[in-house]
């Protein structure tokens, strides 16, 4: 083991409650925050718990700065965890909630750790009194004022409102940058995932599907179930040839060339992020993108800010491209109105 590597957990195996996790790998920096994304019930609860030391692995290992502290008991980790509900103690105030963990119940350091999360004015106050967004504060505070190596998240903003998950968002990840931070964050949220990751672990049925950069995971995913969860299009076509790395595919009548490889005449799928298509109502001149498709567009619907647009391209295929509702109205086409979809050949990748 590298005392280079910051945390891994390596081969992990746990069978647990008729669920099993089955050799779980991933290595993080200091530093990094990773987020770990997948289904309801793939294990991701079970892997941030068997980290902190609530469970002990069947087979496996993890380290933290090089020590293997698989065997380590919870409170000699120096890891942290954030869980859904807080888990604030009711019976104690906000600065006995604070300074639970703490050996040396430094006012200084509750005090200190107070004014960073704007909550040094409710200290005497108890959770019952305080809304989610100061209980989730009260519960940032109480982790780090201990000052852990790693601190773990279990969904910690799911019981915020939007604009209140975006205030804690940026809140996070400047505490992040300012303090050194390495973070593993179980979300269901891609705006999380945007927001704060470096890293994402994608999980399945206990296994880990994918794990690598968030570009990686959001632009690249590896398989269709990956793809659809994290929104890209999925497209079937059949590989025509491959020349120089670029394959020409035939979705239907229409041609995409792609920077990926594929053996002539294999059935396959493609995707691609709806931010990564480009609308046009005229034709355009000549581009640096090579793939230019005229669609029917069939549907669309306003999310916030953006506007998700579905365009036909043949009776197995659609594709969904995403735009501002100022882009949308300035390109002022309706149901049943053709456009111009371009797409760029390195955005494209093919998927099992």
């Amino acid at each position: 083991m590298s005392g280079g590597i910051f945390f891994k957990v390596e081969n992990l195996f746990i069978n647990f409650d008729n669920f099993t996790l089955k050799n779980i790998n991933f290595t993080i920096d200091q530093s990094d925050y990773l987020s770990i994304i997948g289904p309801t019930g793939s294990g991701k609860t079970l892997i941030l718990e068997t980290i902190i030391g609530f469970y002990n692995p069947d087979k496996g290992k993890i380290f933290l700065e090089g020590k293997d502290i698989t065997n380590y008991p919870v409170e000699r980790r120096s890891i942290g965890i954030i869980y859904q509900d807080y888990s604030l103690f009711p019976h104690l105030n906000v600065y006995k909630n604070i300074g639970y963990g703490l050996k040396d119940k430094s006012k200084d350091k509750i005090n200190d750790i107070a004014k960073l999360f704007n909550i040094e004015n409710l200290l005497d106050r108890f959770p019952s009194t305080l809304s989610g967004g100061e209980q989730q504060r009260v519960a940032m505070a109480r982790a780090l004022v201990v000052e852990p190596k790693l601190l773990l998240m279990d969904e910690p903003f799911s019981a915020l409102d939007n604009q209140t998950r975006a205030i804690v968002r940026r809140r996070i990840k400047d505490l992040v940058k300012r303090f050194n931070i390495t973070v593993v964050h179980i979300t269901h949220d891609l705006d999380d995932v945007w927001g704060l990751s470096n890293k994402v672990a994608f999980i399945k049925d206990g296994k880990l599907q994918q794990f690598g950069s968030t570009n990686e995971i959001m632009h690249k995913p590896e398989t269709k179930f990956v793809a659809d969860f994290v929104g890209t299009n999925i497209i079937e076509g059949v590989a025509i040839e491959t020349t120089n790395g670029l394959t020409n595919v035939d979705i239907g009548g229409s041609i995409l060339s792609i920077y990926d490889i594929a053996e002539k005449g294999d059935k396959i799928h493609i995707s691609i992020r709806p931010e990564n298509i480009i609308i046009s109502k005229d034709k355009p001149p000549q581009l640096s993108a090579r793939n230019i498709i005229k669609s029917e567009l069939v549907d669309y619907f306003y999310e916030g800010q953006l506007c998700y647009l579905f365009f036909k391209l043949n009776n197995n295929n659609s594709l969904k491209a995403l735009i501002t509702i100022n882009g949308f109205e300035d390109l002022n086409i309706d149901i049943g109105s053709f456009a111009f979809l371009i797409m760029k050949a390195t955005n494209i990748k093919i998927i099992k």
